[in-house]
This record gives structure tokens, C-alpha cells and sequence, in this order.
């Protein structure tokens, strides 16, 4: 599903009407708490909880979670999923975050009511410094700052830009933004090809290079990407390495997997950290490089935590990376820790629960659902455990 008005349209029209809701009790809202996200009760949706005709109830829950899919709603799940209810019965609400706010408003056409369209027009052409003014909409102005403010501090870019180029420097989205929004610098996170684009500035501006610890050996032959520090080095070491059969397997941590997977990509585009043990010519350097940008043709697997995140940073690997898979040994052990056998495939879930955590003991309520990774083995595997309730994170190995 995209995000287009046209396809809004075709939703079922009590979905279309709680959608309208949400945006109405934002409208409502002060302009100070438009960081508040909203919610709307799932029995606002006629055909859910009592479908007219068979198969009803599944139709609208699928029409939701693709609404979720392309993180227009959020469905606040119960921490305890019951596996043989329905799944809608275990959704709490729909939720709008204010993160969404404004892709939601564009499908629905359904214009800010702070400004309208004209006057934006008009804010917008008096700074004669957009070489690109139609990239320039008002449903990307950051929450919480008022057009004005937004346009303004655009506008001194291009002199920001030219002032660190006279002192021979480049300054990165973190750096613009602080300089233009008053010290606040994540007003501009990752918009740097737009940023260049709008002022017809190629390169203009650093690219944040993605920190990427790496433990190399030689003559590596596969790659292992994995979610947490301490697991990353515990299984860096030699017991661990021959534990799990990793002598020839090339281990890569990041704390910036999600929001910089293509930059792993990019020679340019991450700064290695390389442990001090480890096989560090440029044989084995070179190798790394080719392999992150030929993923298909290299063996590469991710390790993460049993929650909704670490099956989220599979799936966001899984499309930069073709042919990445979850690291089955690693899930195999923590499988095992949880008892699996004994407790999930008889349906006792509390059996389980002794061992894993639910999502809100471990403070990871706002963690979002996701119906498949596209690993099939994972999906059947663990995703059911999640969703049931039952998390671990892979420290446990």
C-alpha cells in the first residue's frame, strides 16, 4: 500500500472515518502539545468486533496493519498476545504518532490548518534562495516549529554552507540545523540529498560517517552483523568463535543499523573501528569492502534480540543486503534458554514467560509490530514468540 490519497480511498469507509478522527483531535490540540500522539478505539470500526458477513473481521484487520506497514497508524498490542484469539482482540487502540502525522495528512488530504496552502506560498517566496521551491512543501515542516520559523532558518543555509567552505570545513545536517534553529540540531536529520537539492548545492554537505566496529580474521569467508555491543564482543572471542563455528566469519557491529544500513554500504560512507585482535591487512580490509557491496554472492547473517526492534533491523538489512538471513545458531541457543519444546509448541506460554520478558518489563512498549521480515524461518520461529509476548534480548548467549 502506498500512501497516496487514491488508495485512502479504497479503505473501508469506518477506517477512513477513525483516520479523520485522529487528525481531528490533533487539529484540536494546542499548537504546544502537538507532540502528543492520539488514539482511537478499535469499536469505532463497524465490521470488526461483530462482521455483517464472513471473513469481514480479517479484511478490515489487514486493512490496518497495512495502514501500520507503511507507518501511517500504530496498533498498541497487548504485552500478552493470546496466539489462537483473533489478533485484533488483543489491540488496545489505534494510535497516531506525531511522527505520522503528516504522511497521514497527505493521504488524506487533509491540509495543517495552521497556514494555508497560499499563505505558505507567500512565506515561502519571499526568501529568493530555493533553487528547487517545489521540494519545499509545508507537510515537511518538523512538529512543533511554526512555518515562519521553518522557511527562516532554511533560508541562511546556502550562507551557513558558504562560510565553513571559506574555512575550508563542511558542516553536516546536525551542524546546519544547530546553527539555523537556535542550537536545536536534529531538525534536519538526514536530509541532506534534499537539503541539496532545494539550493541546487551538490555535496555540499558532510555525510555523517556510520561508526562500524569490526573484528576481522583471515581469509574471512562470511559476514555476521549483529545488534548489541557486549554479544558482539563475547562472540569476537576464540572460545566463542570455535563455540559457534565463526573462525572464518568477519563479525560487524553498529549502533546506527537502522537508520544508516546503505552507508554500510558505502566506502565513504562509514568509518571502521577495527579491533585490536584480529587479522587487519588490506587483503582482509579490501575483502570486507567488496563483500558489504556483493551480499548476494557472500554468506551474511544477522544476530539480534528477540523483540519487535531486532526483528526490524532484520528486516531493514534484508533490503539493503540481498540474500541476509537471521543467524540461526545464535536464535537456536536462545530458543533453547527459553525452553521452547517444553512451553511454546504445547501452547503454555506462561512456561516461557519464567524465562523471557514481556515487552513492557523491559520498557519496550513503544517498540512497533511488523507482520514478517521476509525470512521465512524467522517469521515461523520467533516472530510468533513476540508477538505472543515472550522477548529476550541476545546478551543471554
Amino acid at each position: 500500500m502506498s500512501t497516496r490519497a487514491e488508495d485512502i480511498t479504497h479503505l473501508d469507509a469506518s477506517i477512513q472515518r477513525l483516520l479523520h478522527s485522529l487528525l481531528d483531535k490533533v487539529d484540536k490540540q494546542p499548537f504546544e502539545a502537538r507532540s502528543n500522539k492520539v488514539s482511537g478505539p478499535l469499536s469505532r470500526i463497524k465490521g470488526l468486533a461483530s462482521p455483517e458477513q464472513p471473513g469481514q473481521d480479517q479484511d478490515l484487520w489487514d486493512q490496518l496493519k497495512a495502514l501500520e506497514q507503511v507507518q501511517l497508524i500504530h496498533l498498541d498490542m497487548k504485552a500478552r498476545v493470546d496466539c489462537l484469539a483473533d489478533p485484533w482482540r488483543s489491540c488496545r487502540r489505534i494510535v497516531l504518532l506525531p511522527e505520522q502525522e503528516s504522511a497521514l495528512r497527505e493521504a488524506l488530504n487533509r491540509p495543517d490548518p495552521r497556514i494555508g496552502r497560499g499563505a505558505f506560498e507567500a512565506l515561502k517566496a519571499a526568501y529568493p534562495v530555493w533553487k528547487a521551491p517545489e521540494l519545499l512543501q509545508p507537510s515537511f515542516c518538523p512538529g512543533g516549529v511554526e512555518y515562519e520559523e521553518w522557511l527562516n532558518g532554511l533560508a541562511q543555509i546556502p550562507d551557513v554552507i558558504e562560510a565553513a567552505r571559506q574555512q575550508s570545513r563542511k558542516l553536516s545536517c546536525y551542524q546546519i540545523s544547530a546553527r539555523v534553529f537556535q542550537g536545536r540540531s536534529k531538525l534536519l536529520t538526514d536530509k541532506e540529498a534534499w537539503l541539496e537539492a532545494l539550493f541546487g548545492l551538490p555535496g555540499a554537505i558532510l555525510v555523517r560517517p556510520l561508526i562500524v566496529n569490526v573484528s576481522l580474521v583471515a581469509e574471512p569467508e562470511q559476514l555476521l552483523f549483529i545488534e548489541n555491543k557486549d554479544t558482539y564482543r563475547d562472540l569476537a572471542g576464540s572460545h566463542q568463535r570455535t563455540l559457534f563455528g565463526l573462525e572464518k566469519t568477519v563479525l560487524i557491529y553498529s549502533e546506527g543499523f537502522m537508520a544508516g544500513a546503505e552507508r554500510v554500504r558505502e566506502r565513504a560512507g562509514v568509518a571502521l573501528h577495527l579491533d585490536s585482535e584480529g587479522a587487519h591487512d588490506e587483503k582482509n580490509i579490501n575483502w570486507l569492502y567488496n563483500a558489504l557491496l556483493a551480499t548476494d554472492k557472500v554468506s551474511s547473517y544477522f544476530f539480534g534480540d528477540m523483540d519487535w526492534a531486532g526483528a526490524q533491523i532484520l528486516q531493514r538489512l534484508m533490503s539493503v543486503f540481498p540474500g541476509l538471513r537471521a543467524w540461526r545458531p545464535g536464535y537456536q541457543t536462545m530458543l533453547e534458554f527459553l525452553g521452547r519444546d517444553n512451553g511454546y509448541m504445547s501452547g503454555k506460554i506462561d512456561t516461557l514467560q519464567s524465562r523471557g520478558h514481556t515487552l513492557d518489563m523491559a520498557s519496550k512498549q513503544g517498540q512497533r509490530p511488523i507482520a514478517a521480515t521476509g525470512d521465512r524461518w524467522f517469521d515461523e520461529n520467533i516472530l510468533p514468540l513476540v508477538a505472543a509476548g515472550c522477548c529476550l534480548d541476545q546478551e543471554v548467549l
